[in-house]
């Protein structure tokens, strides 16, 4: 035990392990030499006297709700009492002002912070190493546990239902804790009202049609998607009708055949920018390899679809997959008959979708038509049958603005309004943090109002712990937001000189150069059919958008 003792008090900076009072069990005999080894002084309690070691005493009973007096120590592996460690050093304390003793901790490691100190640096690489591997740890333990539980007990974990299902109360929780908090069991039972549309969405597949095709005769039947059917676990989706995508994950989702599954997909971290490595990571999703998907041994609720059918359509998927299509084939075996100057770069107005190349006798057009736009859009109400923009007109009116923007002429002036132009970067997802933020710092709040107010803090360990989990992540993600950089101008004269001599790309209108100097200014056009105008603007490298609006 001594040598235990040793060992992790020397991982401590020597500030933080001056003193130590014990009480006087035997365990603590070999004081003398932990005194030496760690430098760290002793003191004994006075017998019978636990008031002075309170702190020690309060642990001891908290850790009794783990351990009961009595409990065989051994039975339990160091990595089962690292993590008993984890959860009280993550639990809030009254005596701390509601703070985790991990965060004041952490507050007290950064008051000795040294950054010009090389034995600094190397506690806080070590520190930072343990951290790490804690973590991982911790991830493994977490996601073992959840791993079994789908495995043996086809447990629901969370999450919202699939298409098809609904969470209802499945009783009391198994975990005799989260039971006596108040915890309830939630499992999945098929939901009546569109259990049906994924059985026909299955039988539509197999009998020959693509997802493109199902989702449109959904739409055209006023069948409402998942987003429009439960808009409270979709507010980041318009609700607007079906789409393709919609339907692929319906019919790729194995949990319709009744049994349970986990892990389909995976976390994984990347870096925010590749070139700035303080700009922080950002997490993704990505499909998980086979052999991290879990099924339960037995089914864990009611099938909407036979195994034999869902087996059947994701064998027609892969053989779809495998083989290029012939339209496909088609496209990539010969030269395009039509050149499209602006593919890509116009959008509707007022629908916000890019709009479509469409070849006619005498000129080429580009049209937005409202046949494709889903039956519950909004704006289906203003959209025309469709909207047509000739593309010569609108190349004209460009190519003049251009040719005046970049003339030689009016460089310094070009220069100074696409200064004066900058406009701050707003970070993806900012205000989102921002959001969760004070969310979570509301839910906080609530919880100390409800503690002063004479509820247990028992029963609401669980609830804080979430919300300052969410607390710390939201100030993370808004610490790793990168401040808004401005060019200077001498980044913008430089930026014009690599796109290269715009007139004389201008004069020859040969269609390969202009494509290429449309895509080096990144030329956006947004096309308004009332009153006839086109808003187009452009974006050189590093340089934030310069906007013009003219007739076309």
């Amino acid at each position: 035990m001594n040598a235990a003792l040793i060992a992790t008090m020397t991982k401590l900076p020597e500030q933080l392990r001056k003193t130590l009072t014990w009480d006087r069990g035997k365990e603590f005999s070999a004081h003398a030499q932990f005194a030496l080894e760690t430098g760290t002084k002793v003191f004994f309690a006075d017998p019978h006297s636990p008031w002075q070691r309170p702190t020690n005493e309060n642990t001891n009973g908290l850790l009794r709700q783990y351990f009961p007096k009595g409990t065989d120590l051994s039975r339990w592996s160091p990595k089962d009492l690292e993590a008993v460690a984890l959860a009280l050093n993550n639990r809030p304390r009254k005596g701390l002002d509601w703070k985790t003793p991990a965060e004041v901790f952490e507050q007290q490691l950064r008051s000795l912070q040294q950054p010009r100190n090389p034995s600094h640096k190397m506690l806080m690489s070590v520190l930072g190493g343990m951290s790490e591997s804690e973590r991982q740890h911790v991830q493994a333990r977490v996601r073992a546990a959840m791993d079994t539980q789908v495995l043996n007990e086809g447990r629901h974990q969370g999450g919202r239902a699939p298409y098809g299902y609904v969470t209802v109360d499945g009783g009391p929780h198994p975990n005799p804790r989260k039971s006596a908090e108040g915890y309830r069991l939630r499992v999945l039972a098929i939901d009546d009202e569109s259990a049906w549309v994924v059985q026909r969405i299955f039988a539509e597949y197999l009998s020959g049609k693509g997802d493109r095709a199902i989702a449109n005769a959904l739409n055209h039947d006023r069948i409402q998607c998942p987003s429009a059917r439960r808009p409270d676990q979709n507010r980041h989706r318009p609700g607007d009708g079906w789409q393709g995508g919609t339907v692929r994950a319906i019919l790729e989702n194995p949990r319709y055949t009744g049994y349970a599954f986990f892990g389909r997909s995976t976390k994984f971290e990347t870096l925010l920018d590749p070139d700035d490595v303080s700009a922080g990571h950002v997490v993704r999703f990505r499909k998980a390899s086979p052999d991290r998907v879990v099924r339960s041994r037995n089914p864990a609720h009611p099938k909407i679809v036979e195994i034999e059918d869902f087996t059947a359509a994701q064998l027609l998927r892969k053989s779809k997959g495998s083989l290029r299509s012939a339209r496909k084939t088609e496209r990539s075996g010969r030269a395009l008959k039509h050149r499209y100057l602006f593919r890509g770069r116009i959008r509707c107005d007022i629908c916000g979708r890019k709009m479509e190349g469409s070849p006619r006798k005498k000129a080429m057009y580009y049209r937005c038509p409202a046949r494709t736009l889903a039956p519950g859009s909004p704006v289906l109400t203003s959209h025309p049958g469709a909207v047509y923009l000739r593309e010569d007109a609108l190349q004209d009116a460009v190519n003049g603005w251009l040719g005046h923007v970049f003339d030689r002429k009016n460089r310094d002036r070009t220069v100074a309004a696409l200064m004066d132009s900058q406009e701050p970067v707003i970070q993806i997802g900012r205000d989102a943090a921002k959001k969760r933020l004070a969310e979570a710092e509301a839910k906080l709040t609530r919880f100390q109002n409800a503690i002063m107010a004479g509820v247990d803090p028992a029963a609401l360990v669980e609830a804080i712990n979430e919300a300052q989990a969410e607390r710390l992540a939201s100030r993370a993600a808004l610490d790793n937001v990168p401040a808004p950089v401005e060019v200077d101008v001498a980044e913008i004269y430089a930026a014009i000189d690599l796109i290269g001599d715009v007139t004389a790309a201008l004069r020859g209108s040969a269609p390969t150069r202009l494509e290429e100097l449309y895509e080096a200014i990144d030329l956006q056009v947004r096309y308004k059919q009332n009153p006839h105008e086109a808003d187009v603007s452009i974006n050189p490298v590093g340089v934030n958008n310069a906007r013009v609006r003219g007739g076309t």
